[in-house]
């Protein structure tokens, strides 16, 4: 569900640009939202997948759990926004 979630989002700025075809100048924090939630998926979610093994090795899996619902929630309340 994580991943099939986010793909949209990849598809959303990716393939479809839209980030650079909707009208953002209402809307700027909820296109920030998407931009960074596109980034932690792209980027920072790797890093924050060593930084939990570091601290709380025992504890990996569940803390990961945790923040990766935490992003999917967040996604989902800017989801009507992925459609061009």
């Amino acid at each position: 569900m994580l991943c099939g979630n986010f793909k949209c989002l990849e598809v959303f700025i990716e393939d479809e640009k839209g980030i650079e075809k909707f009208e953002w100048a209402e809307r700027n924090e909820i296109k920030q939202e998407i931009e960074f939630l596109y980034n932690w998926w792209k980027f920072k979610r790797n890093l924050e997948w060593d930084f939990i093994y570091e601290k709380y090795s025992h504890d990996k899996s569940e803390a990961q759990e945790e923040r990766e619902t935490e992003m999917l929630v967040r996604l989902m309340k800017v989801r009507r926004y992925l459609w061009t």
